[in-house]
């Protein structure tokens, strides 16, 4: 429930600022959704590991190598 509550108040914040942000960057509002949509993009990949064709202990093992790091 909490993932699902951060997720609506990210909504509300997005729904709410949209308008200002479209009239002070007219035809350019979505350049600050894609800058975050591609730096989230490169967190990912460098942050969640590859999971394809492991078992459930192989991913724990790498998580935990990850942790002890």
């Amino acid at each position: 429930s909490l993932c699902i509550g951060i997720n609506w108040l990210c909504n509300l914040i997005v729904g709410v600022s949209y308008p200002y942000v479209s009239d002070a960057l007219n035809d350019y509002a979505y350049v600050p959704f894609v800058v975050l949509l591609a730096i989230f993009y490169l967190l990912a990949l460098k942050l969640v590991p590859e999971t394809s064709g492991k078992s459930a202990e192989e991913i724990q093992a790498e998580y935990d190598s990850r942790r002890e790091q």
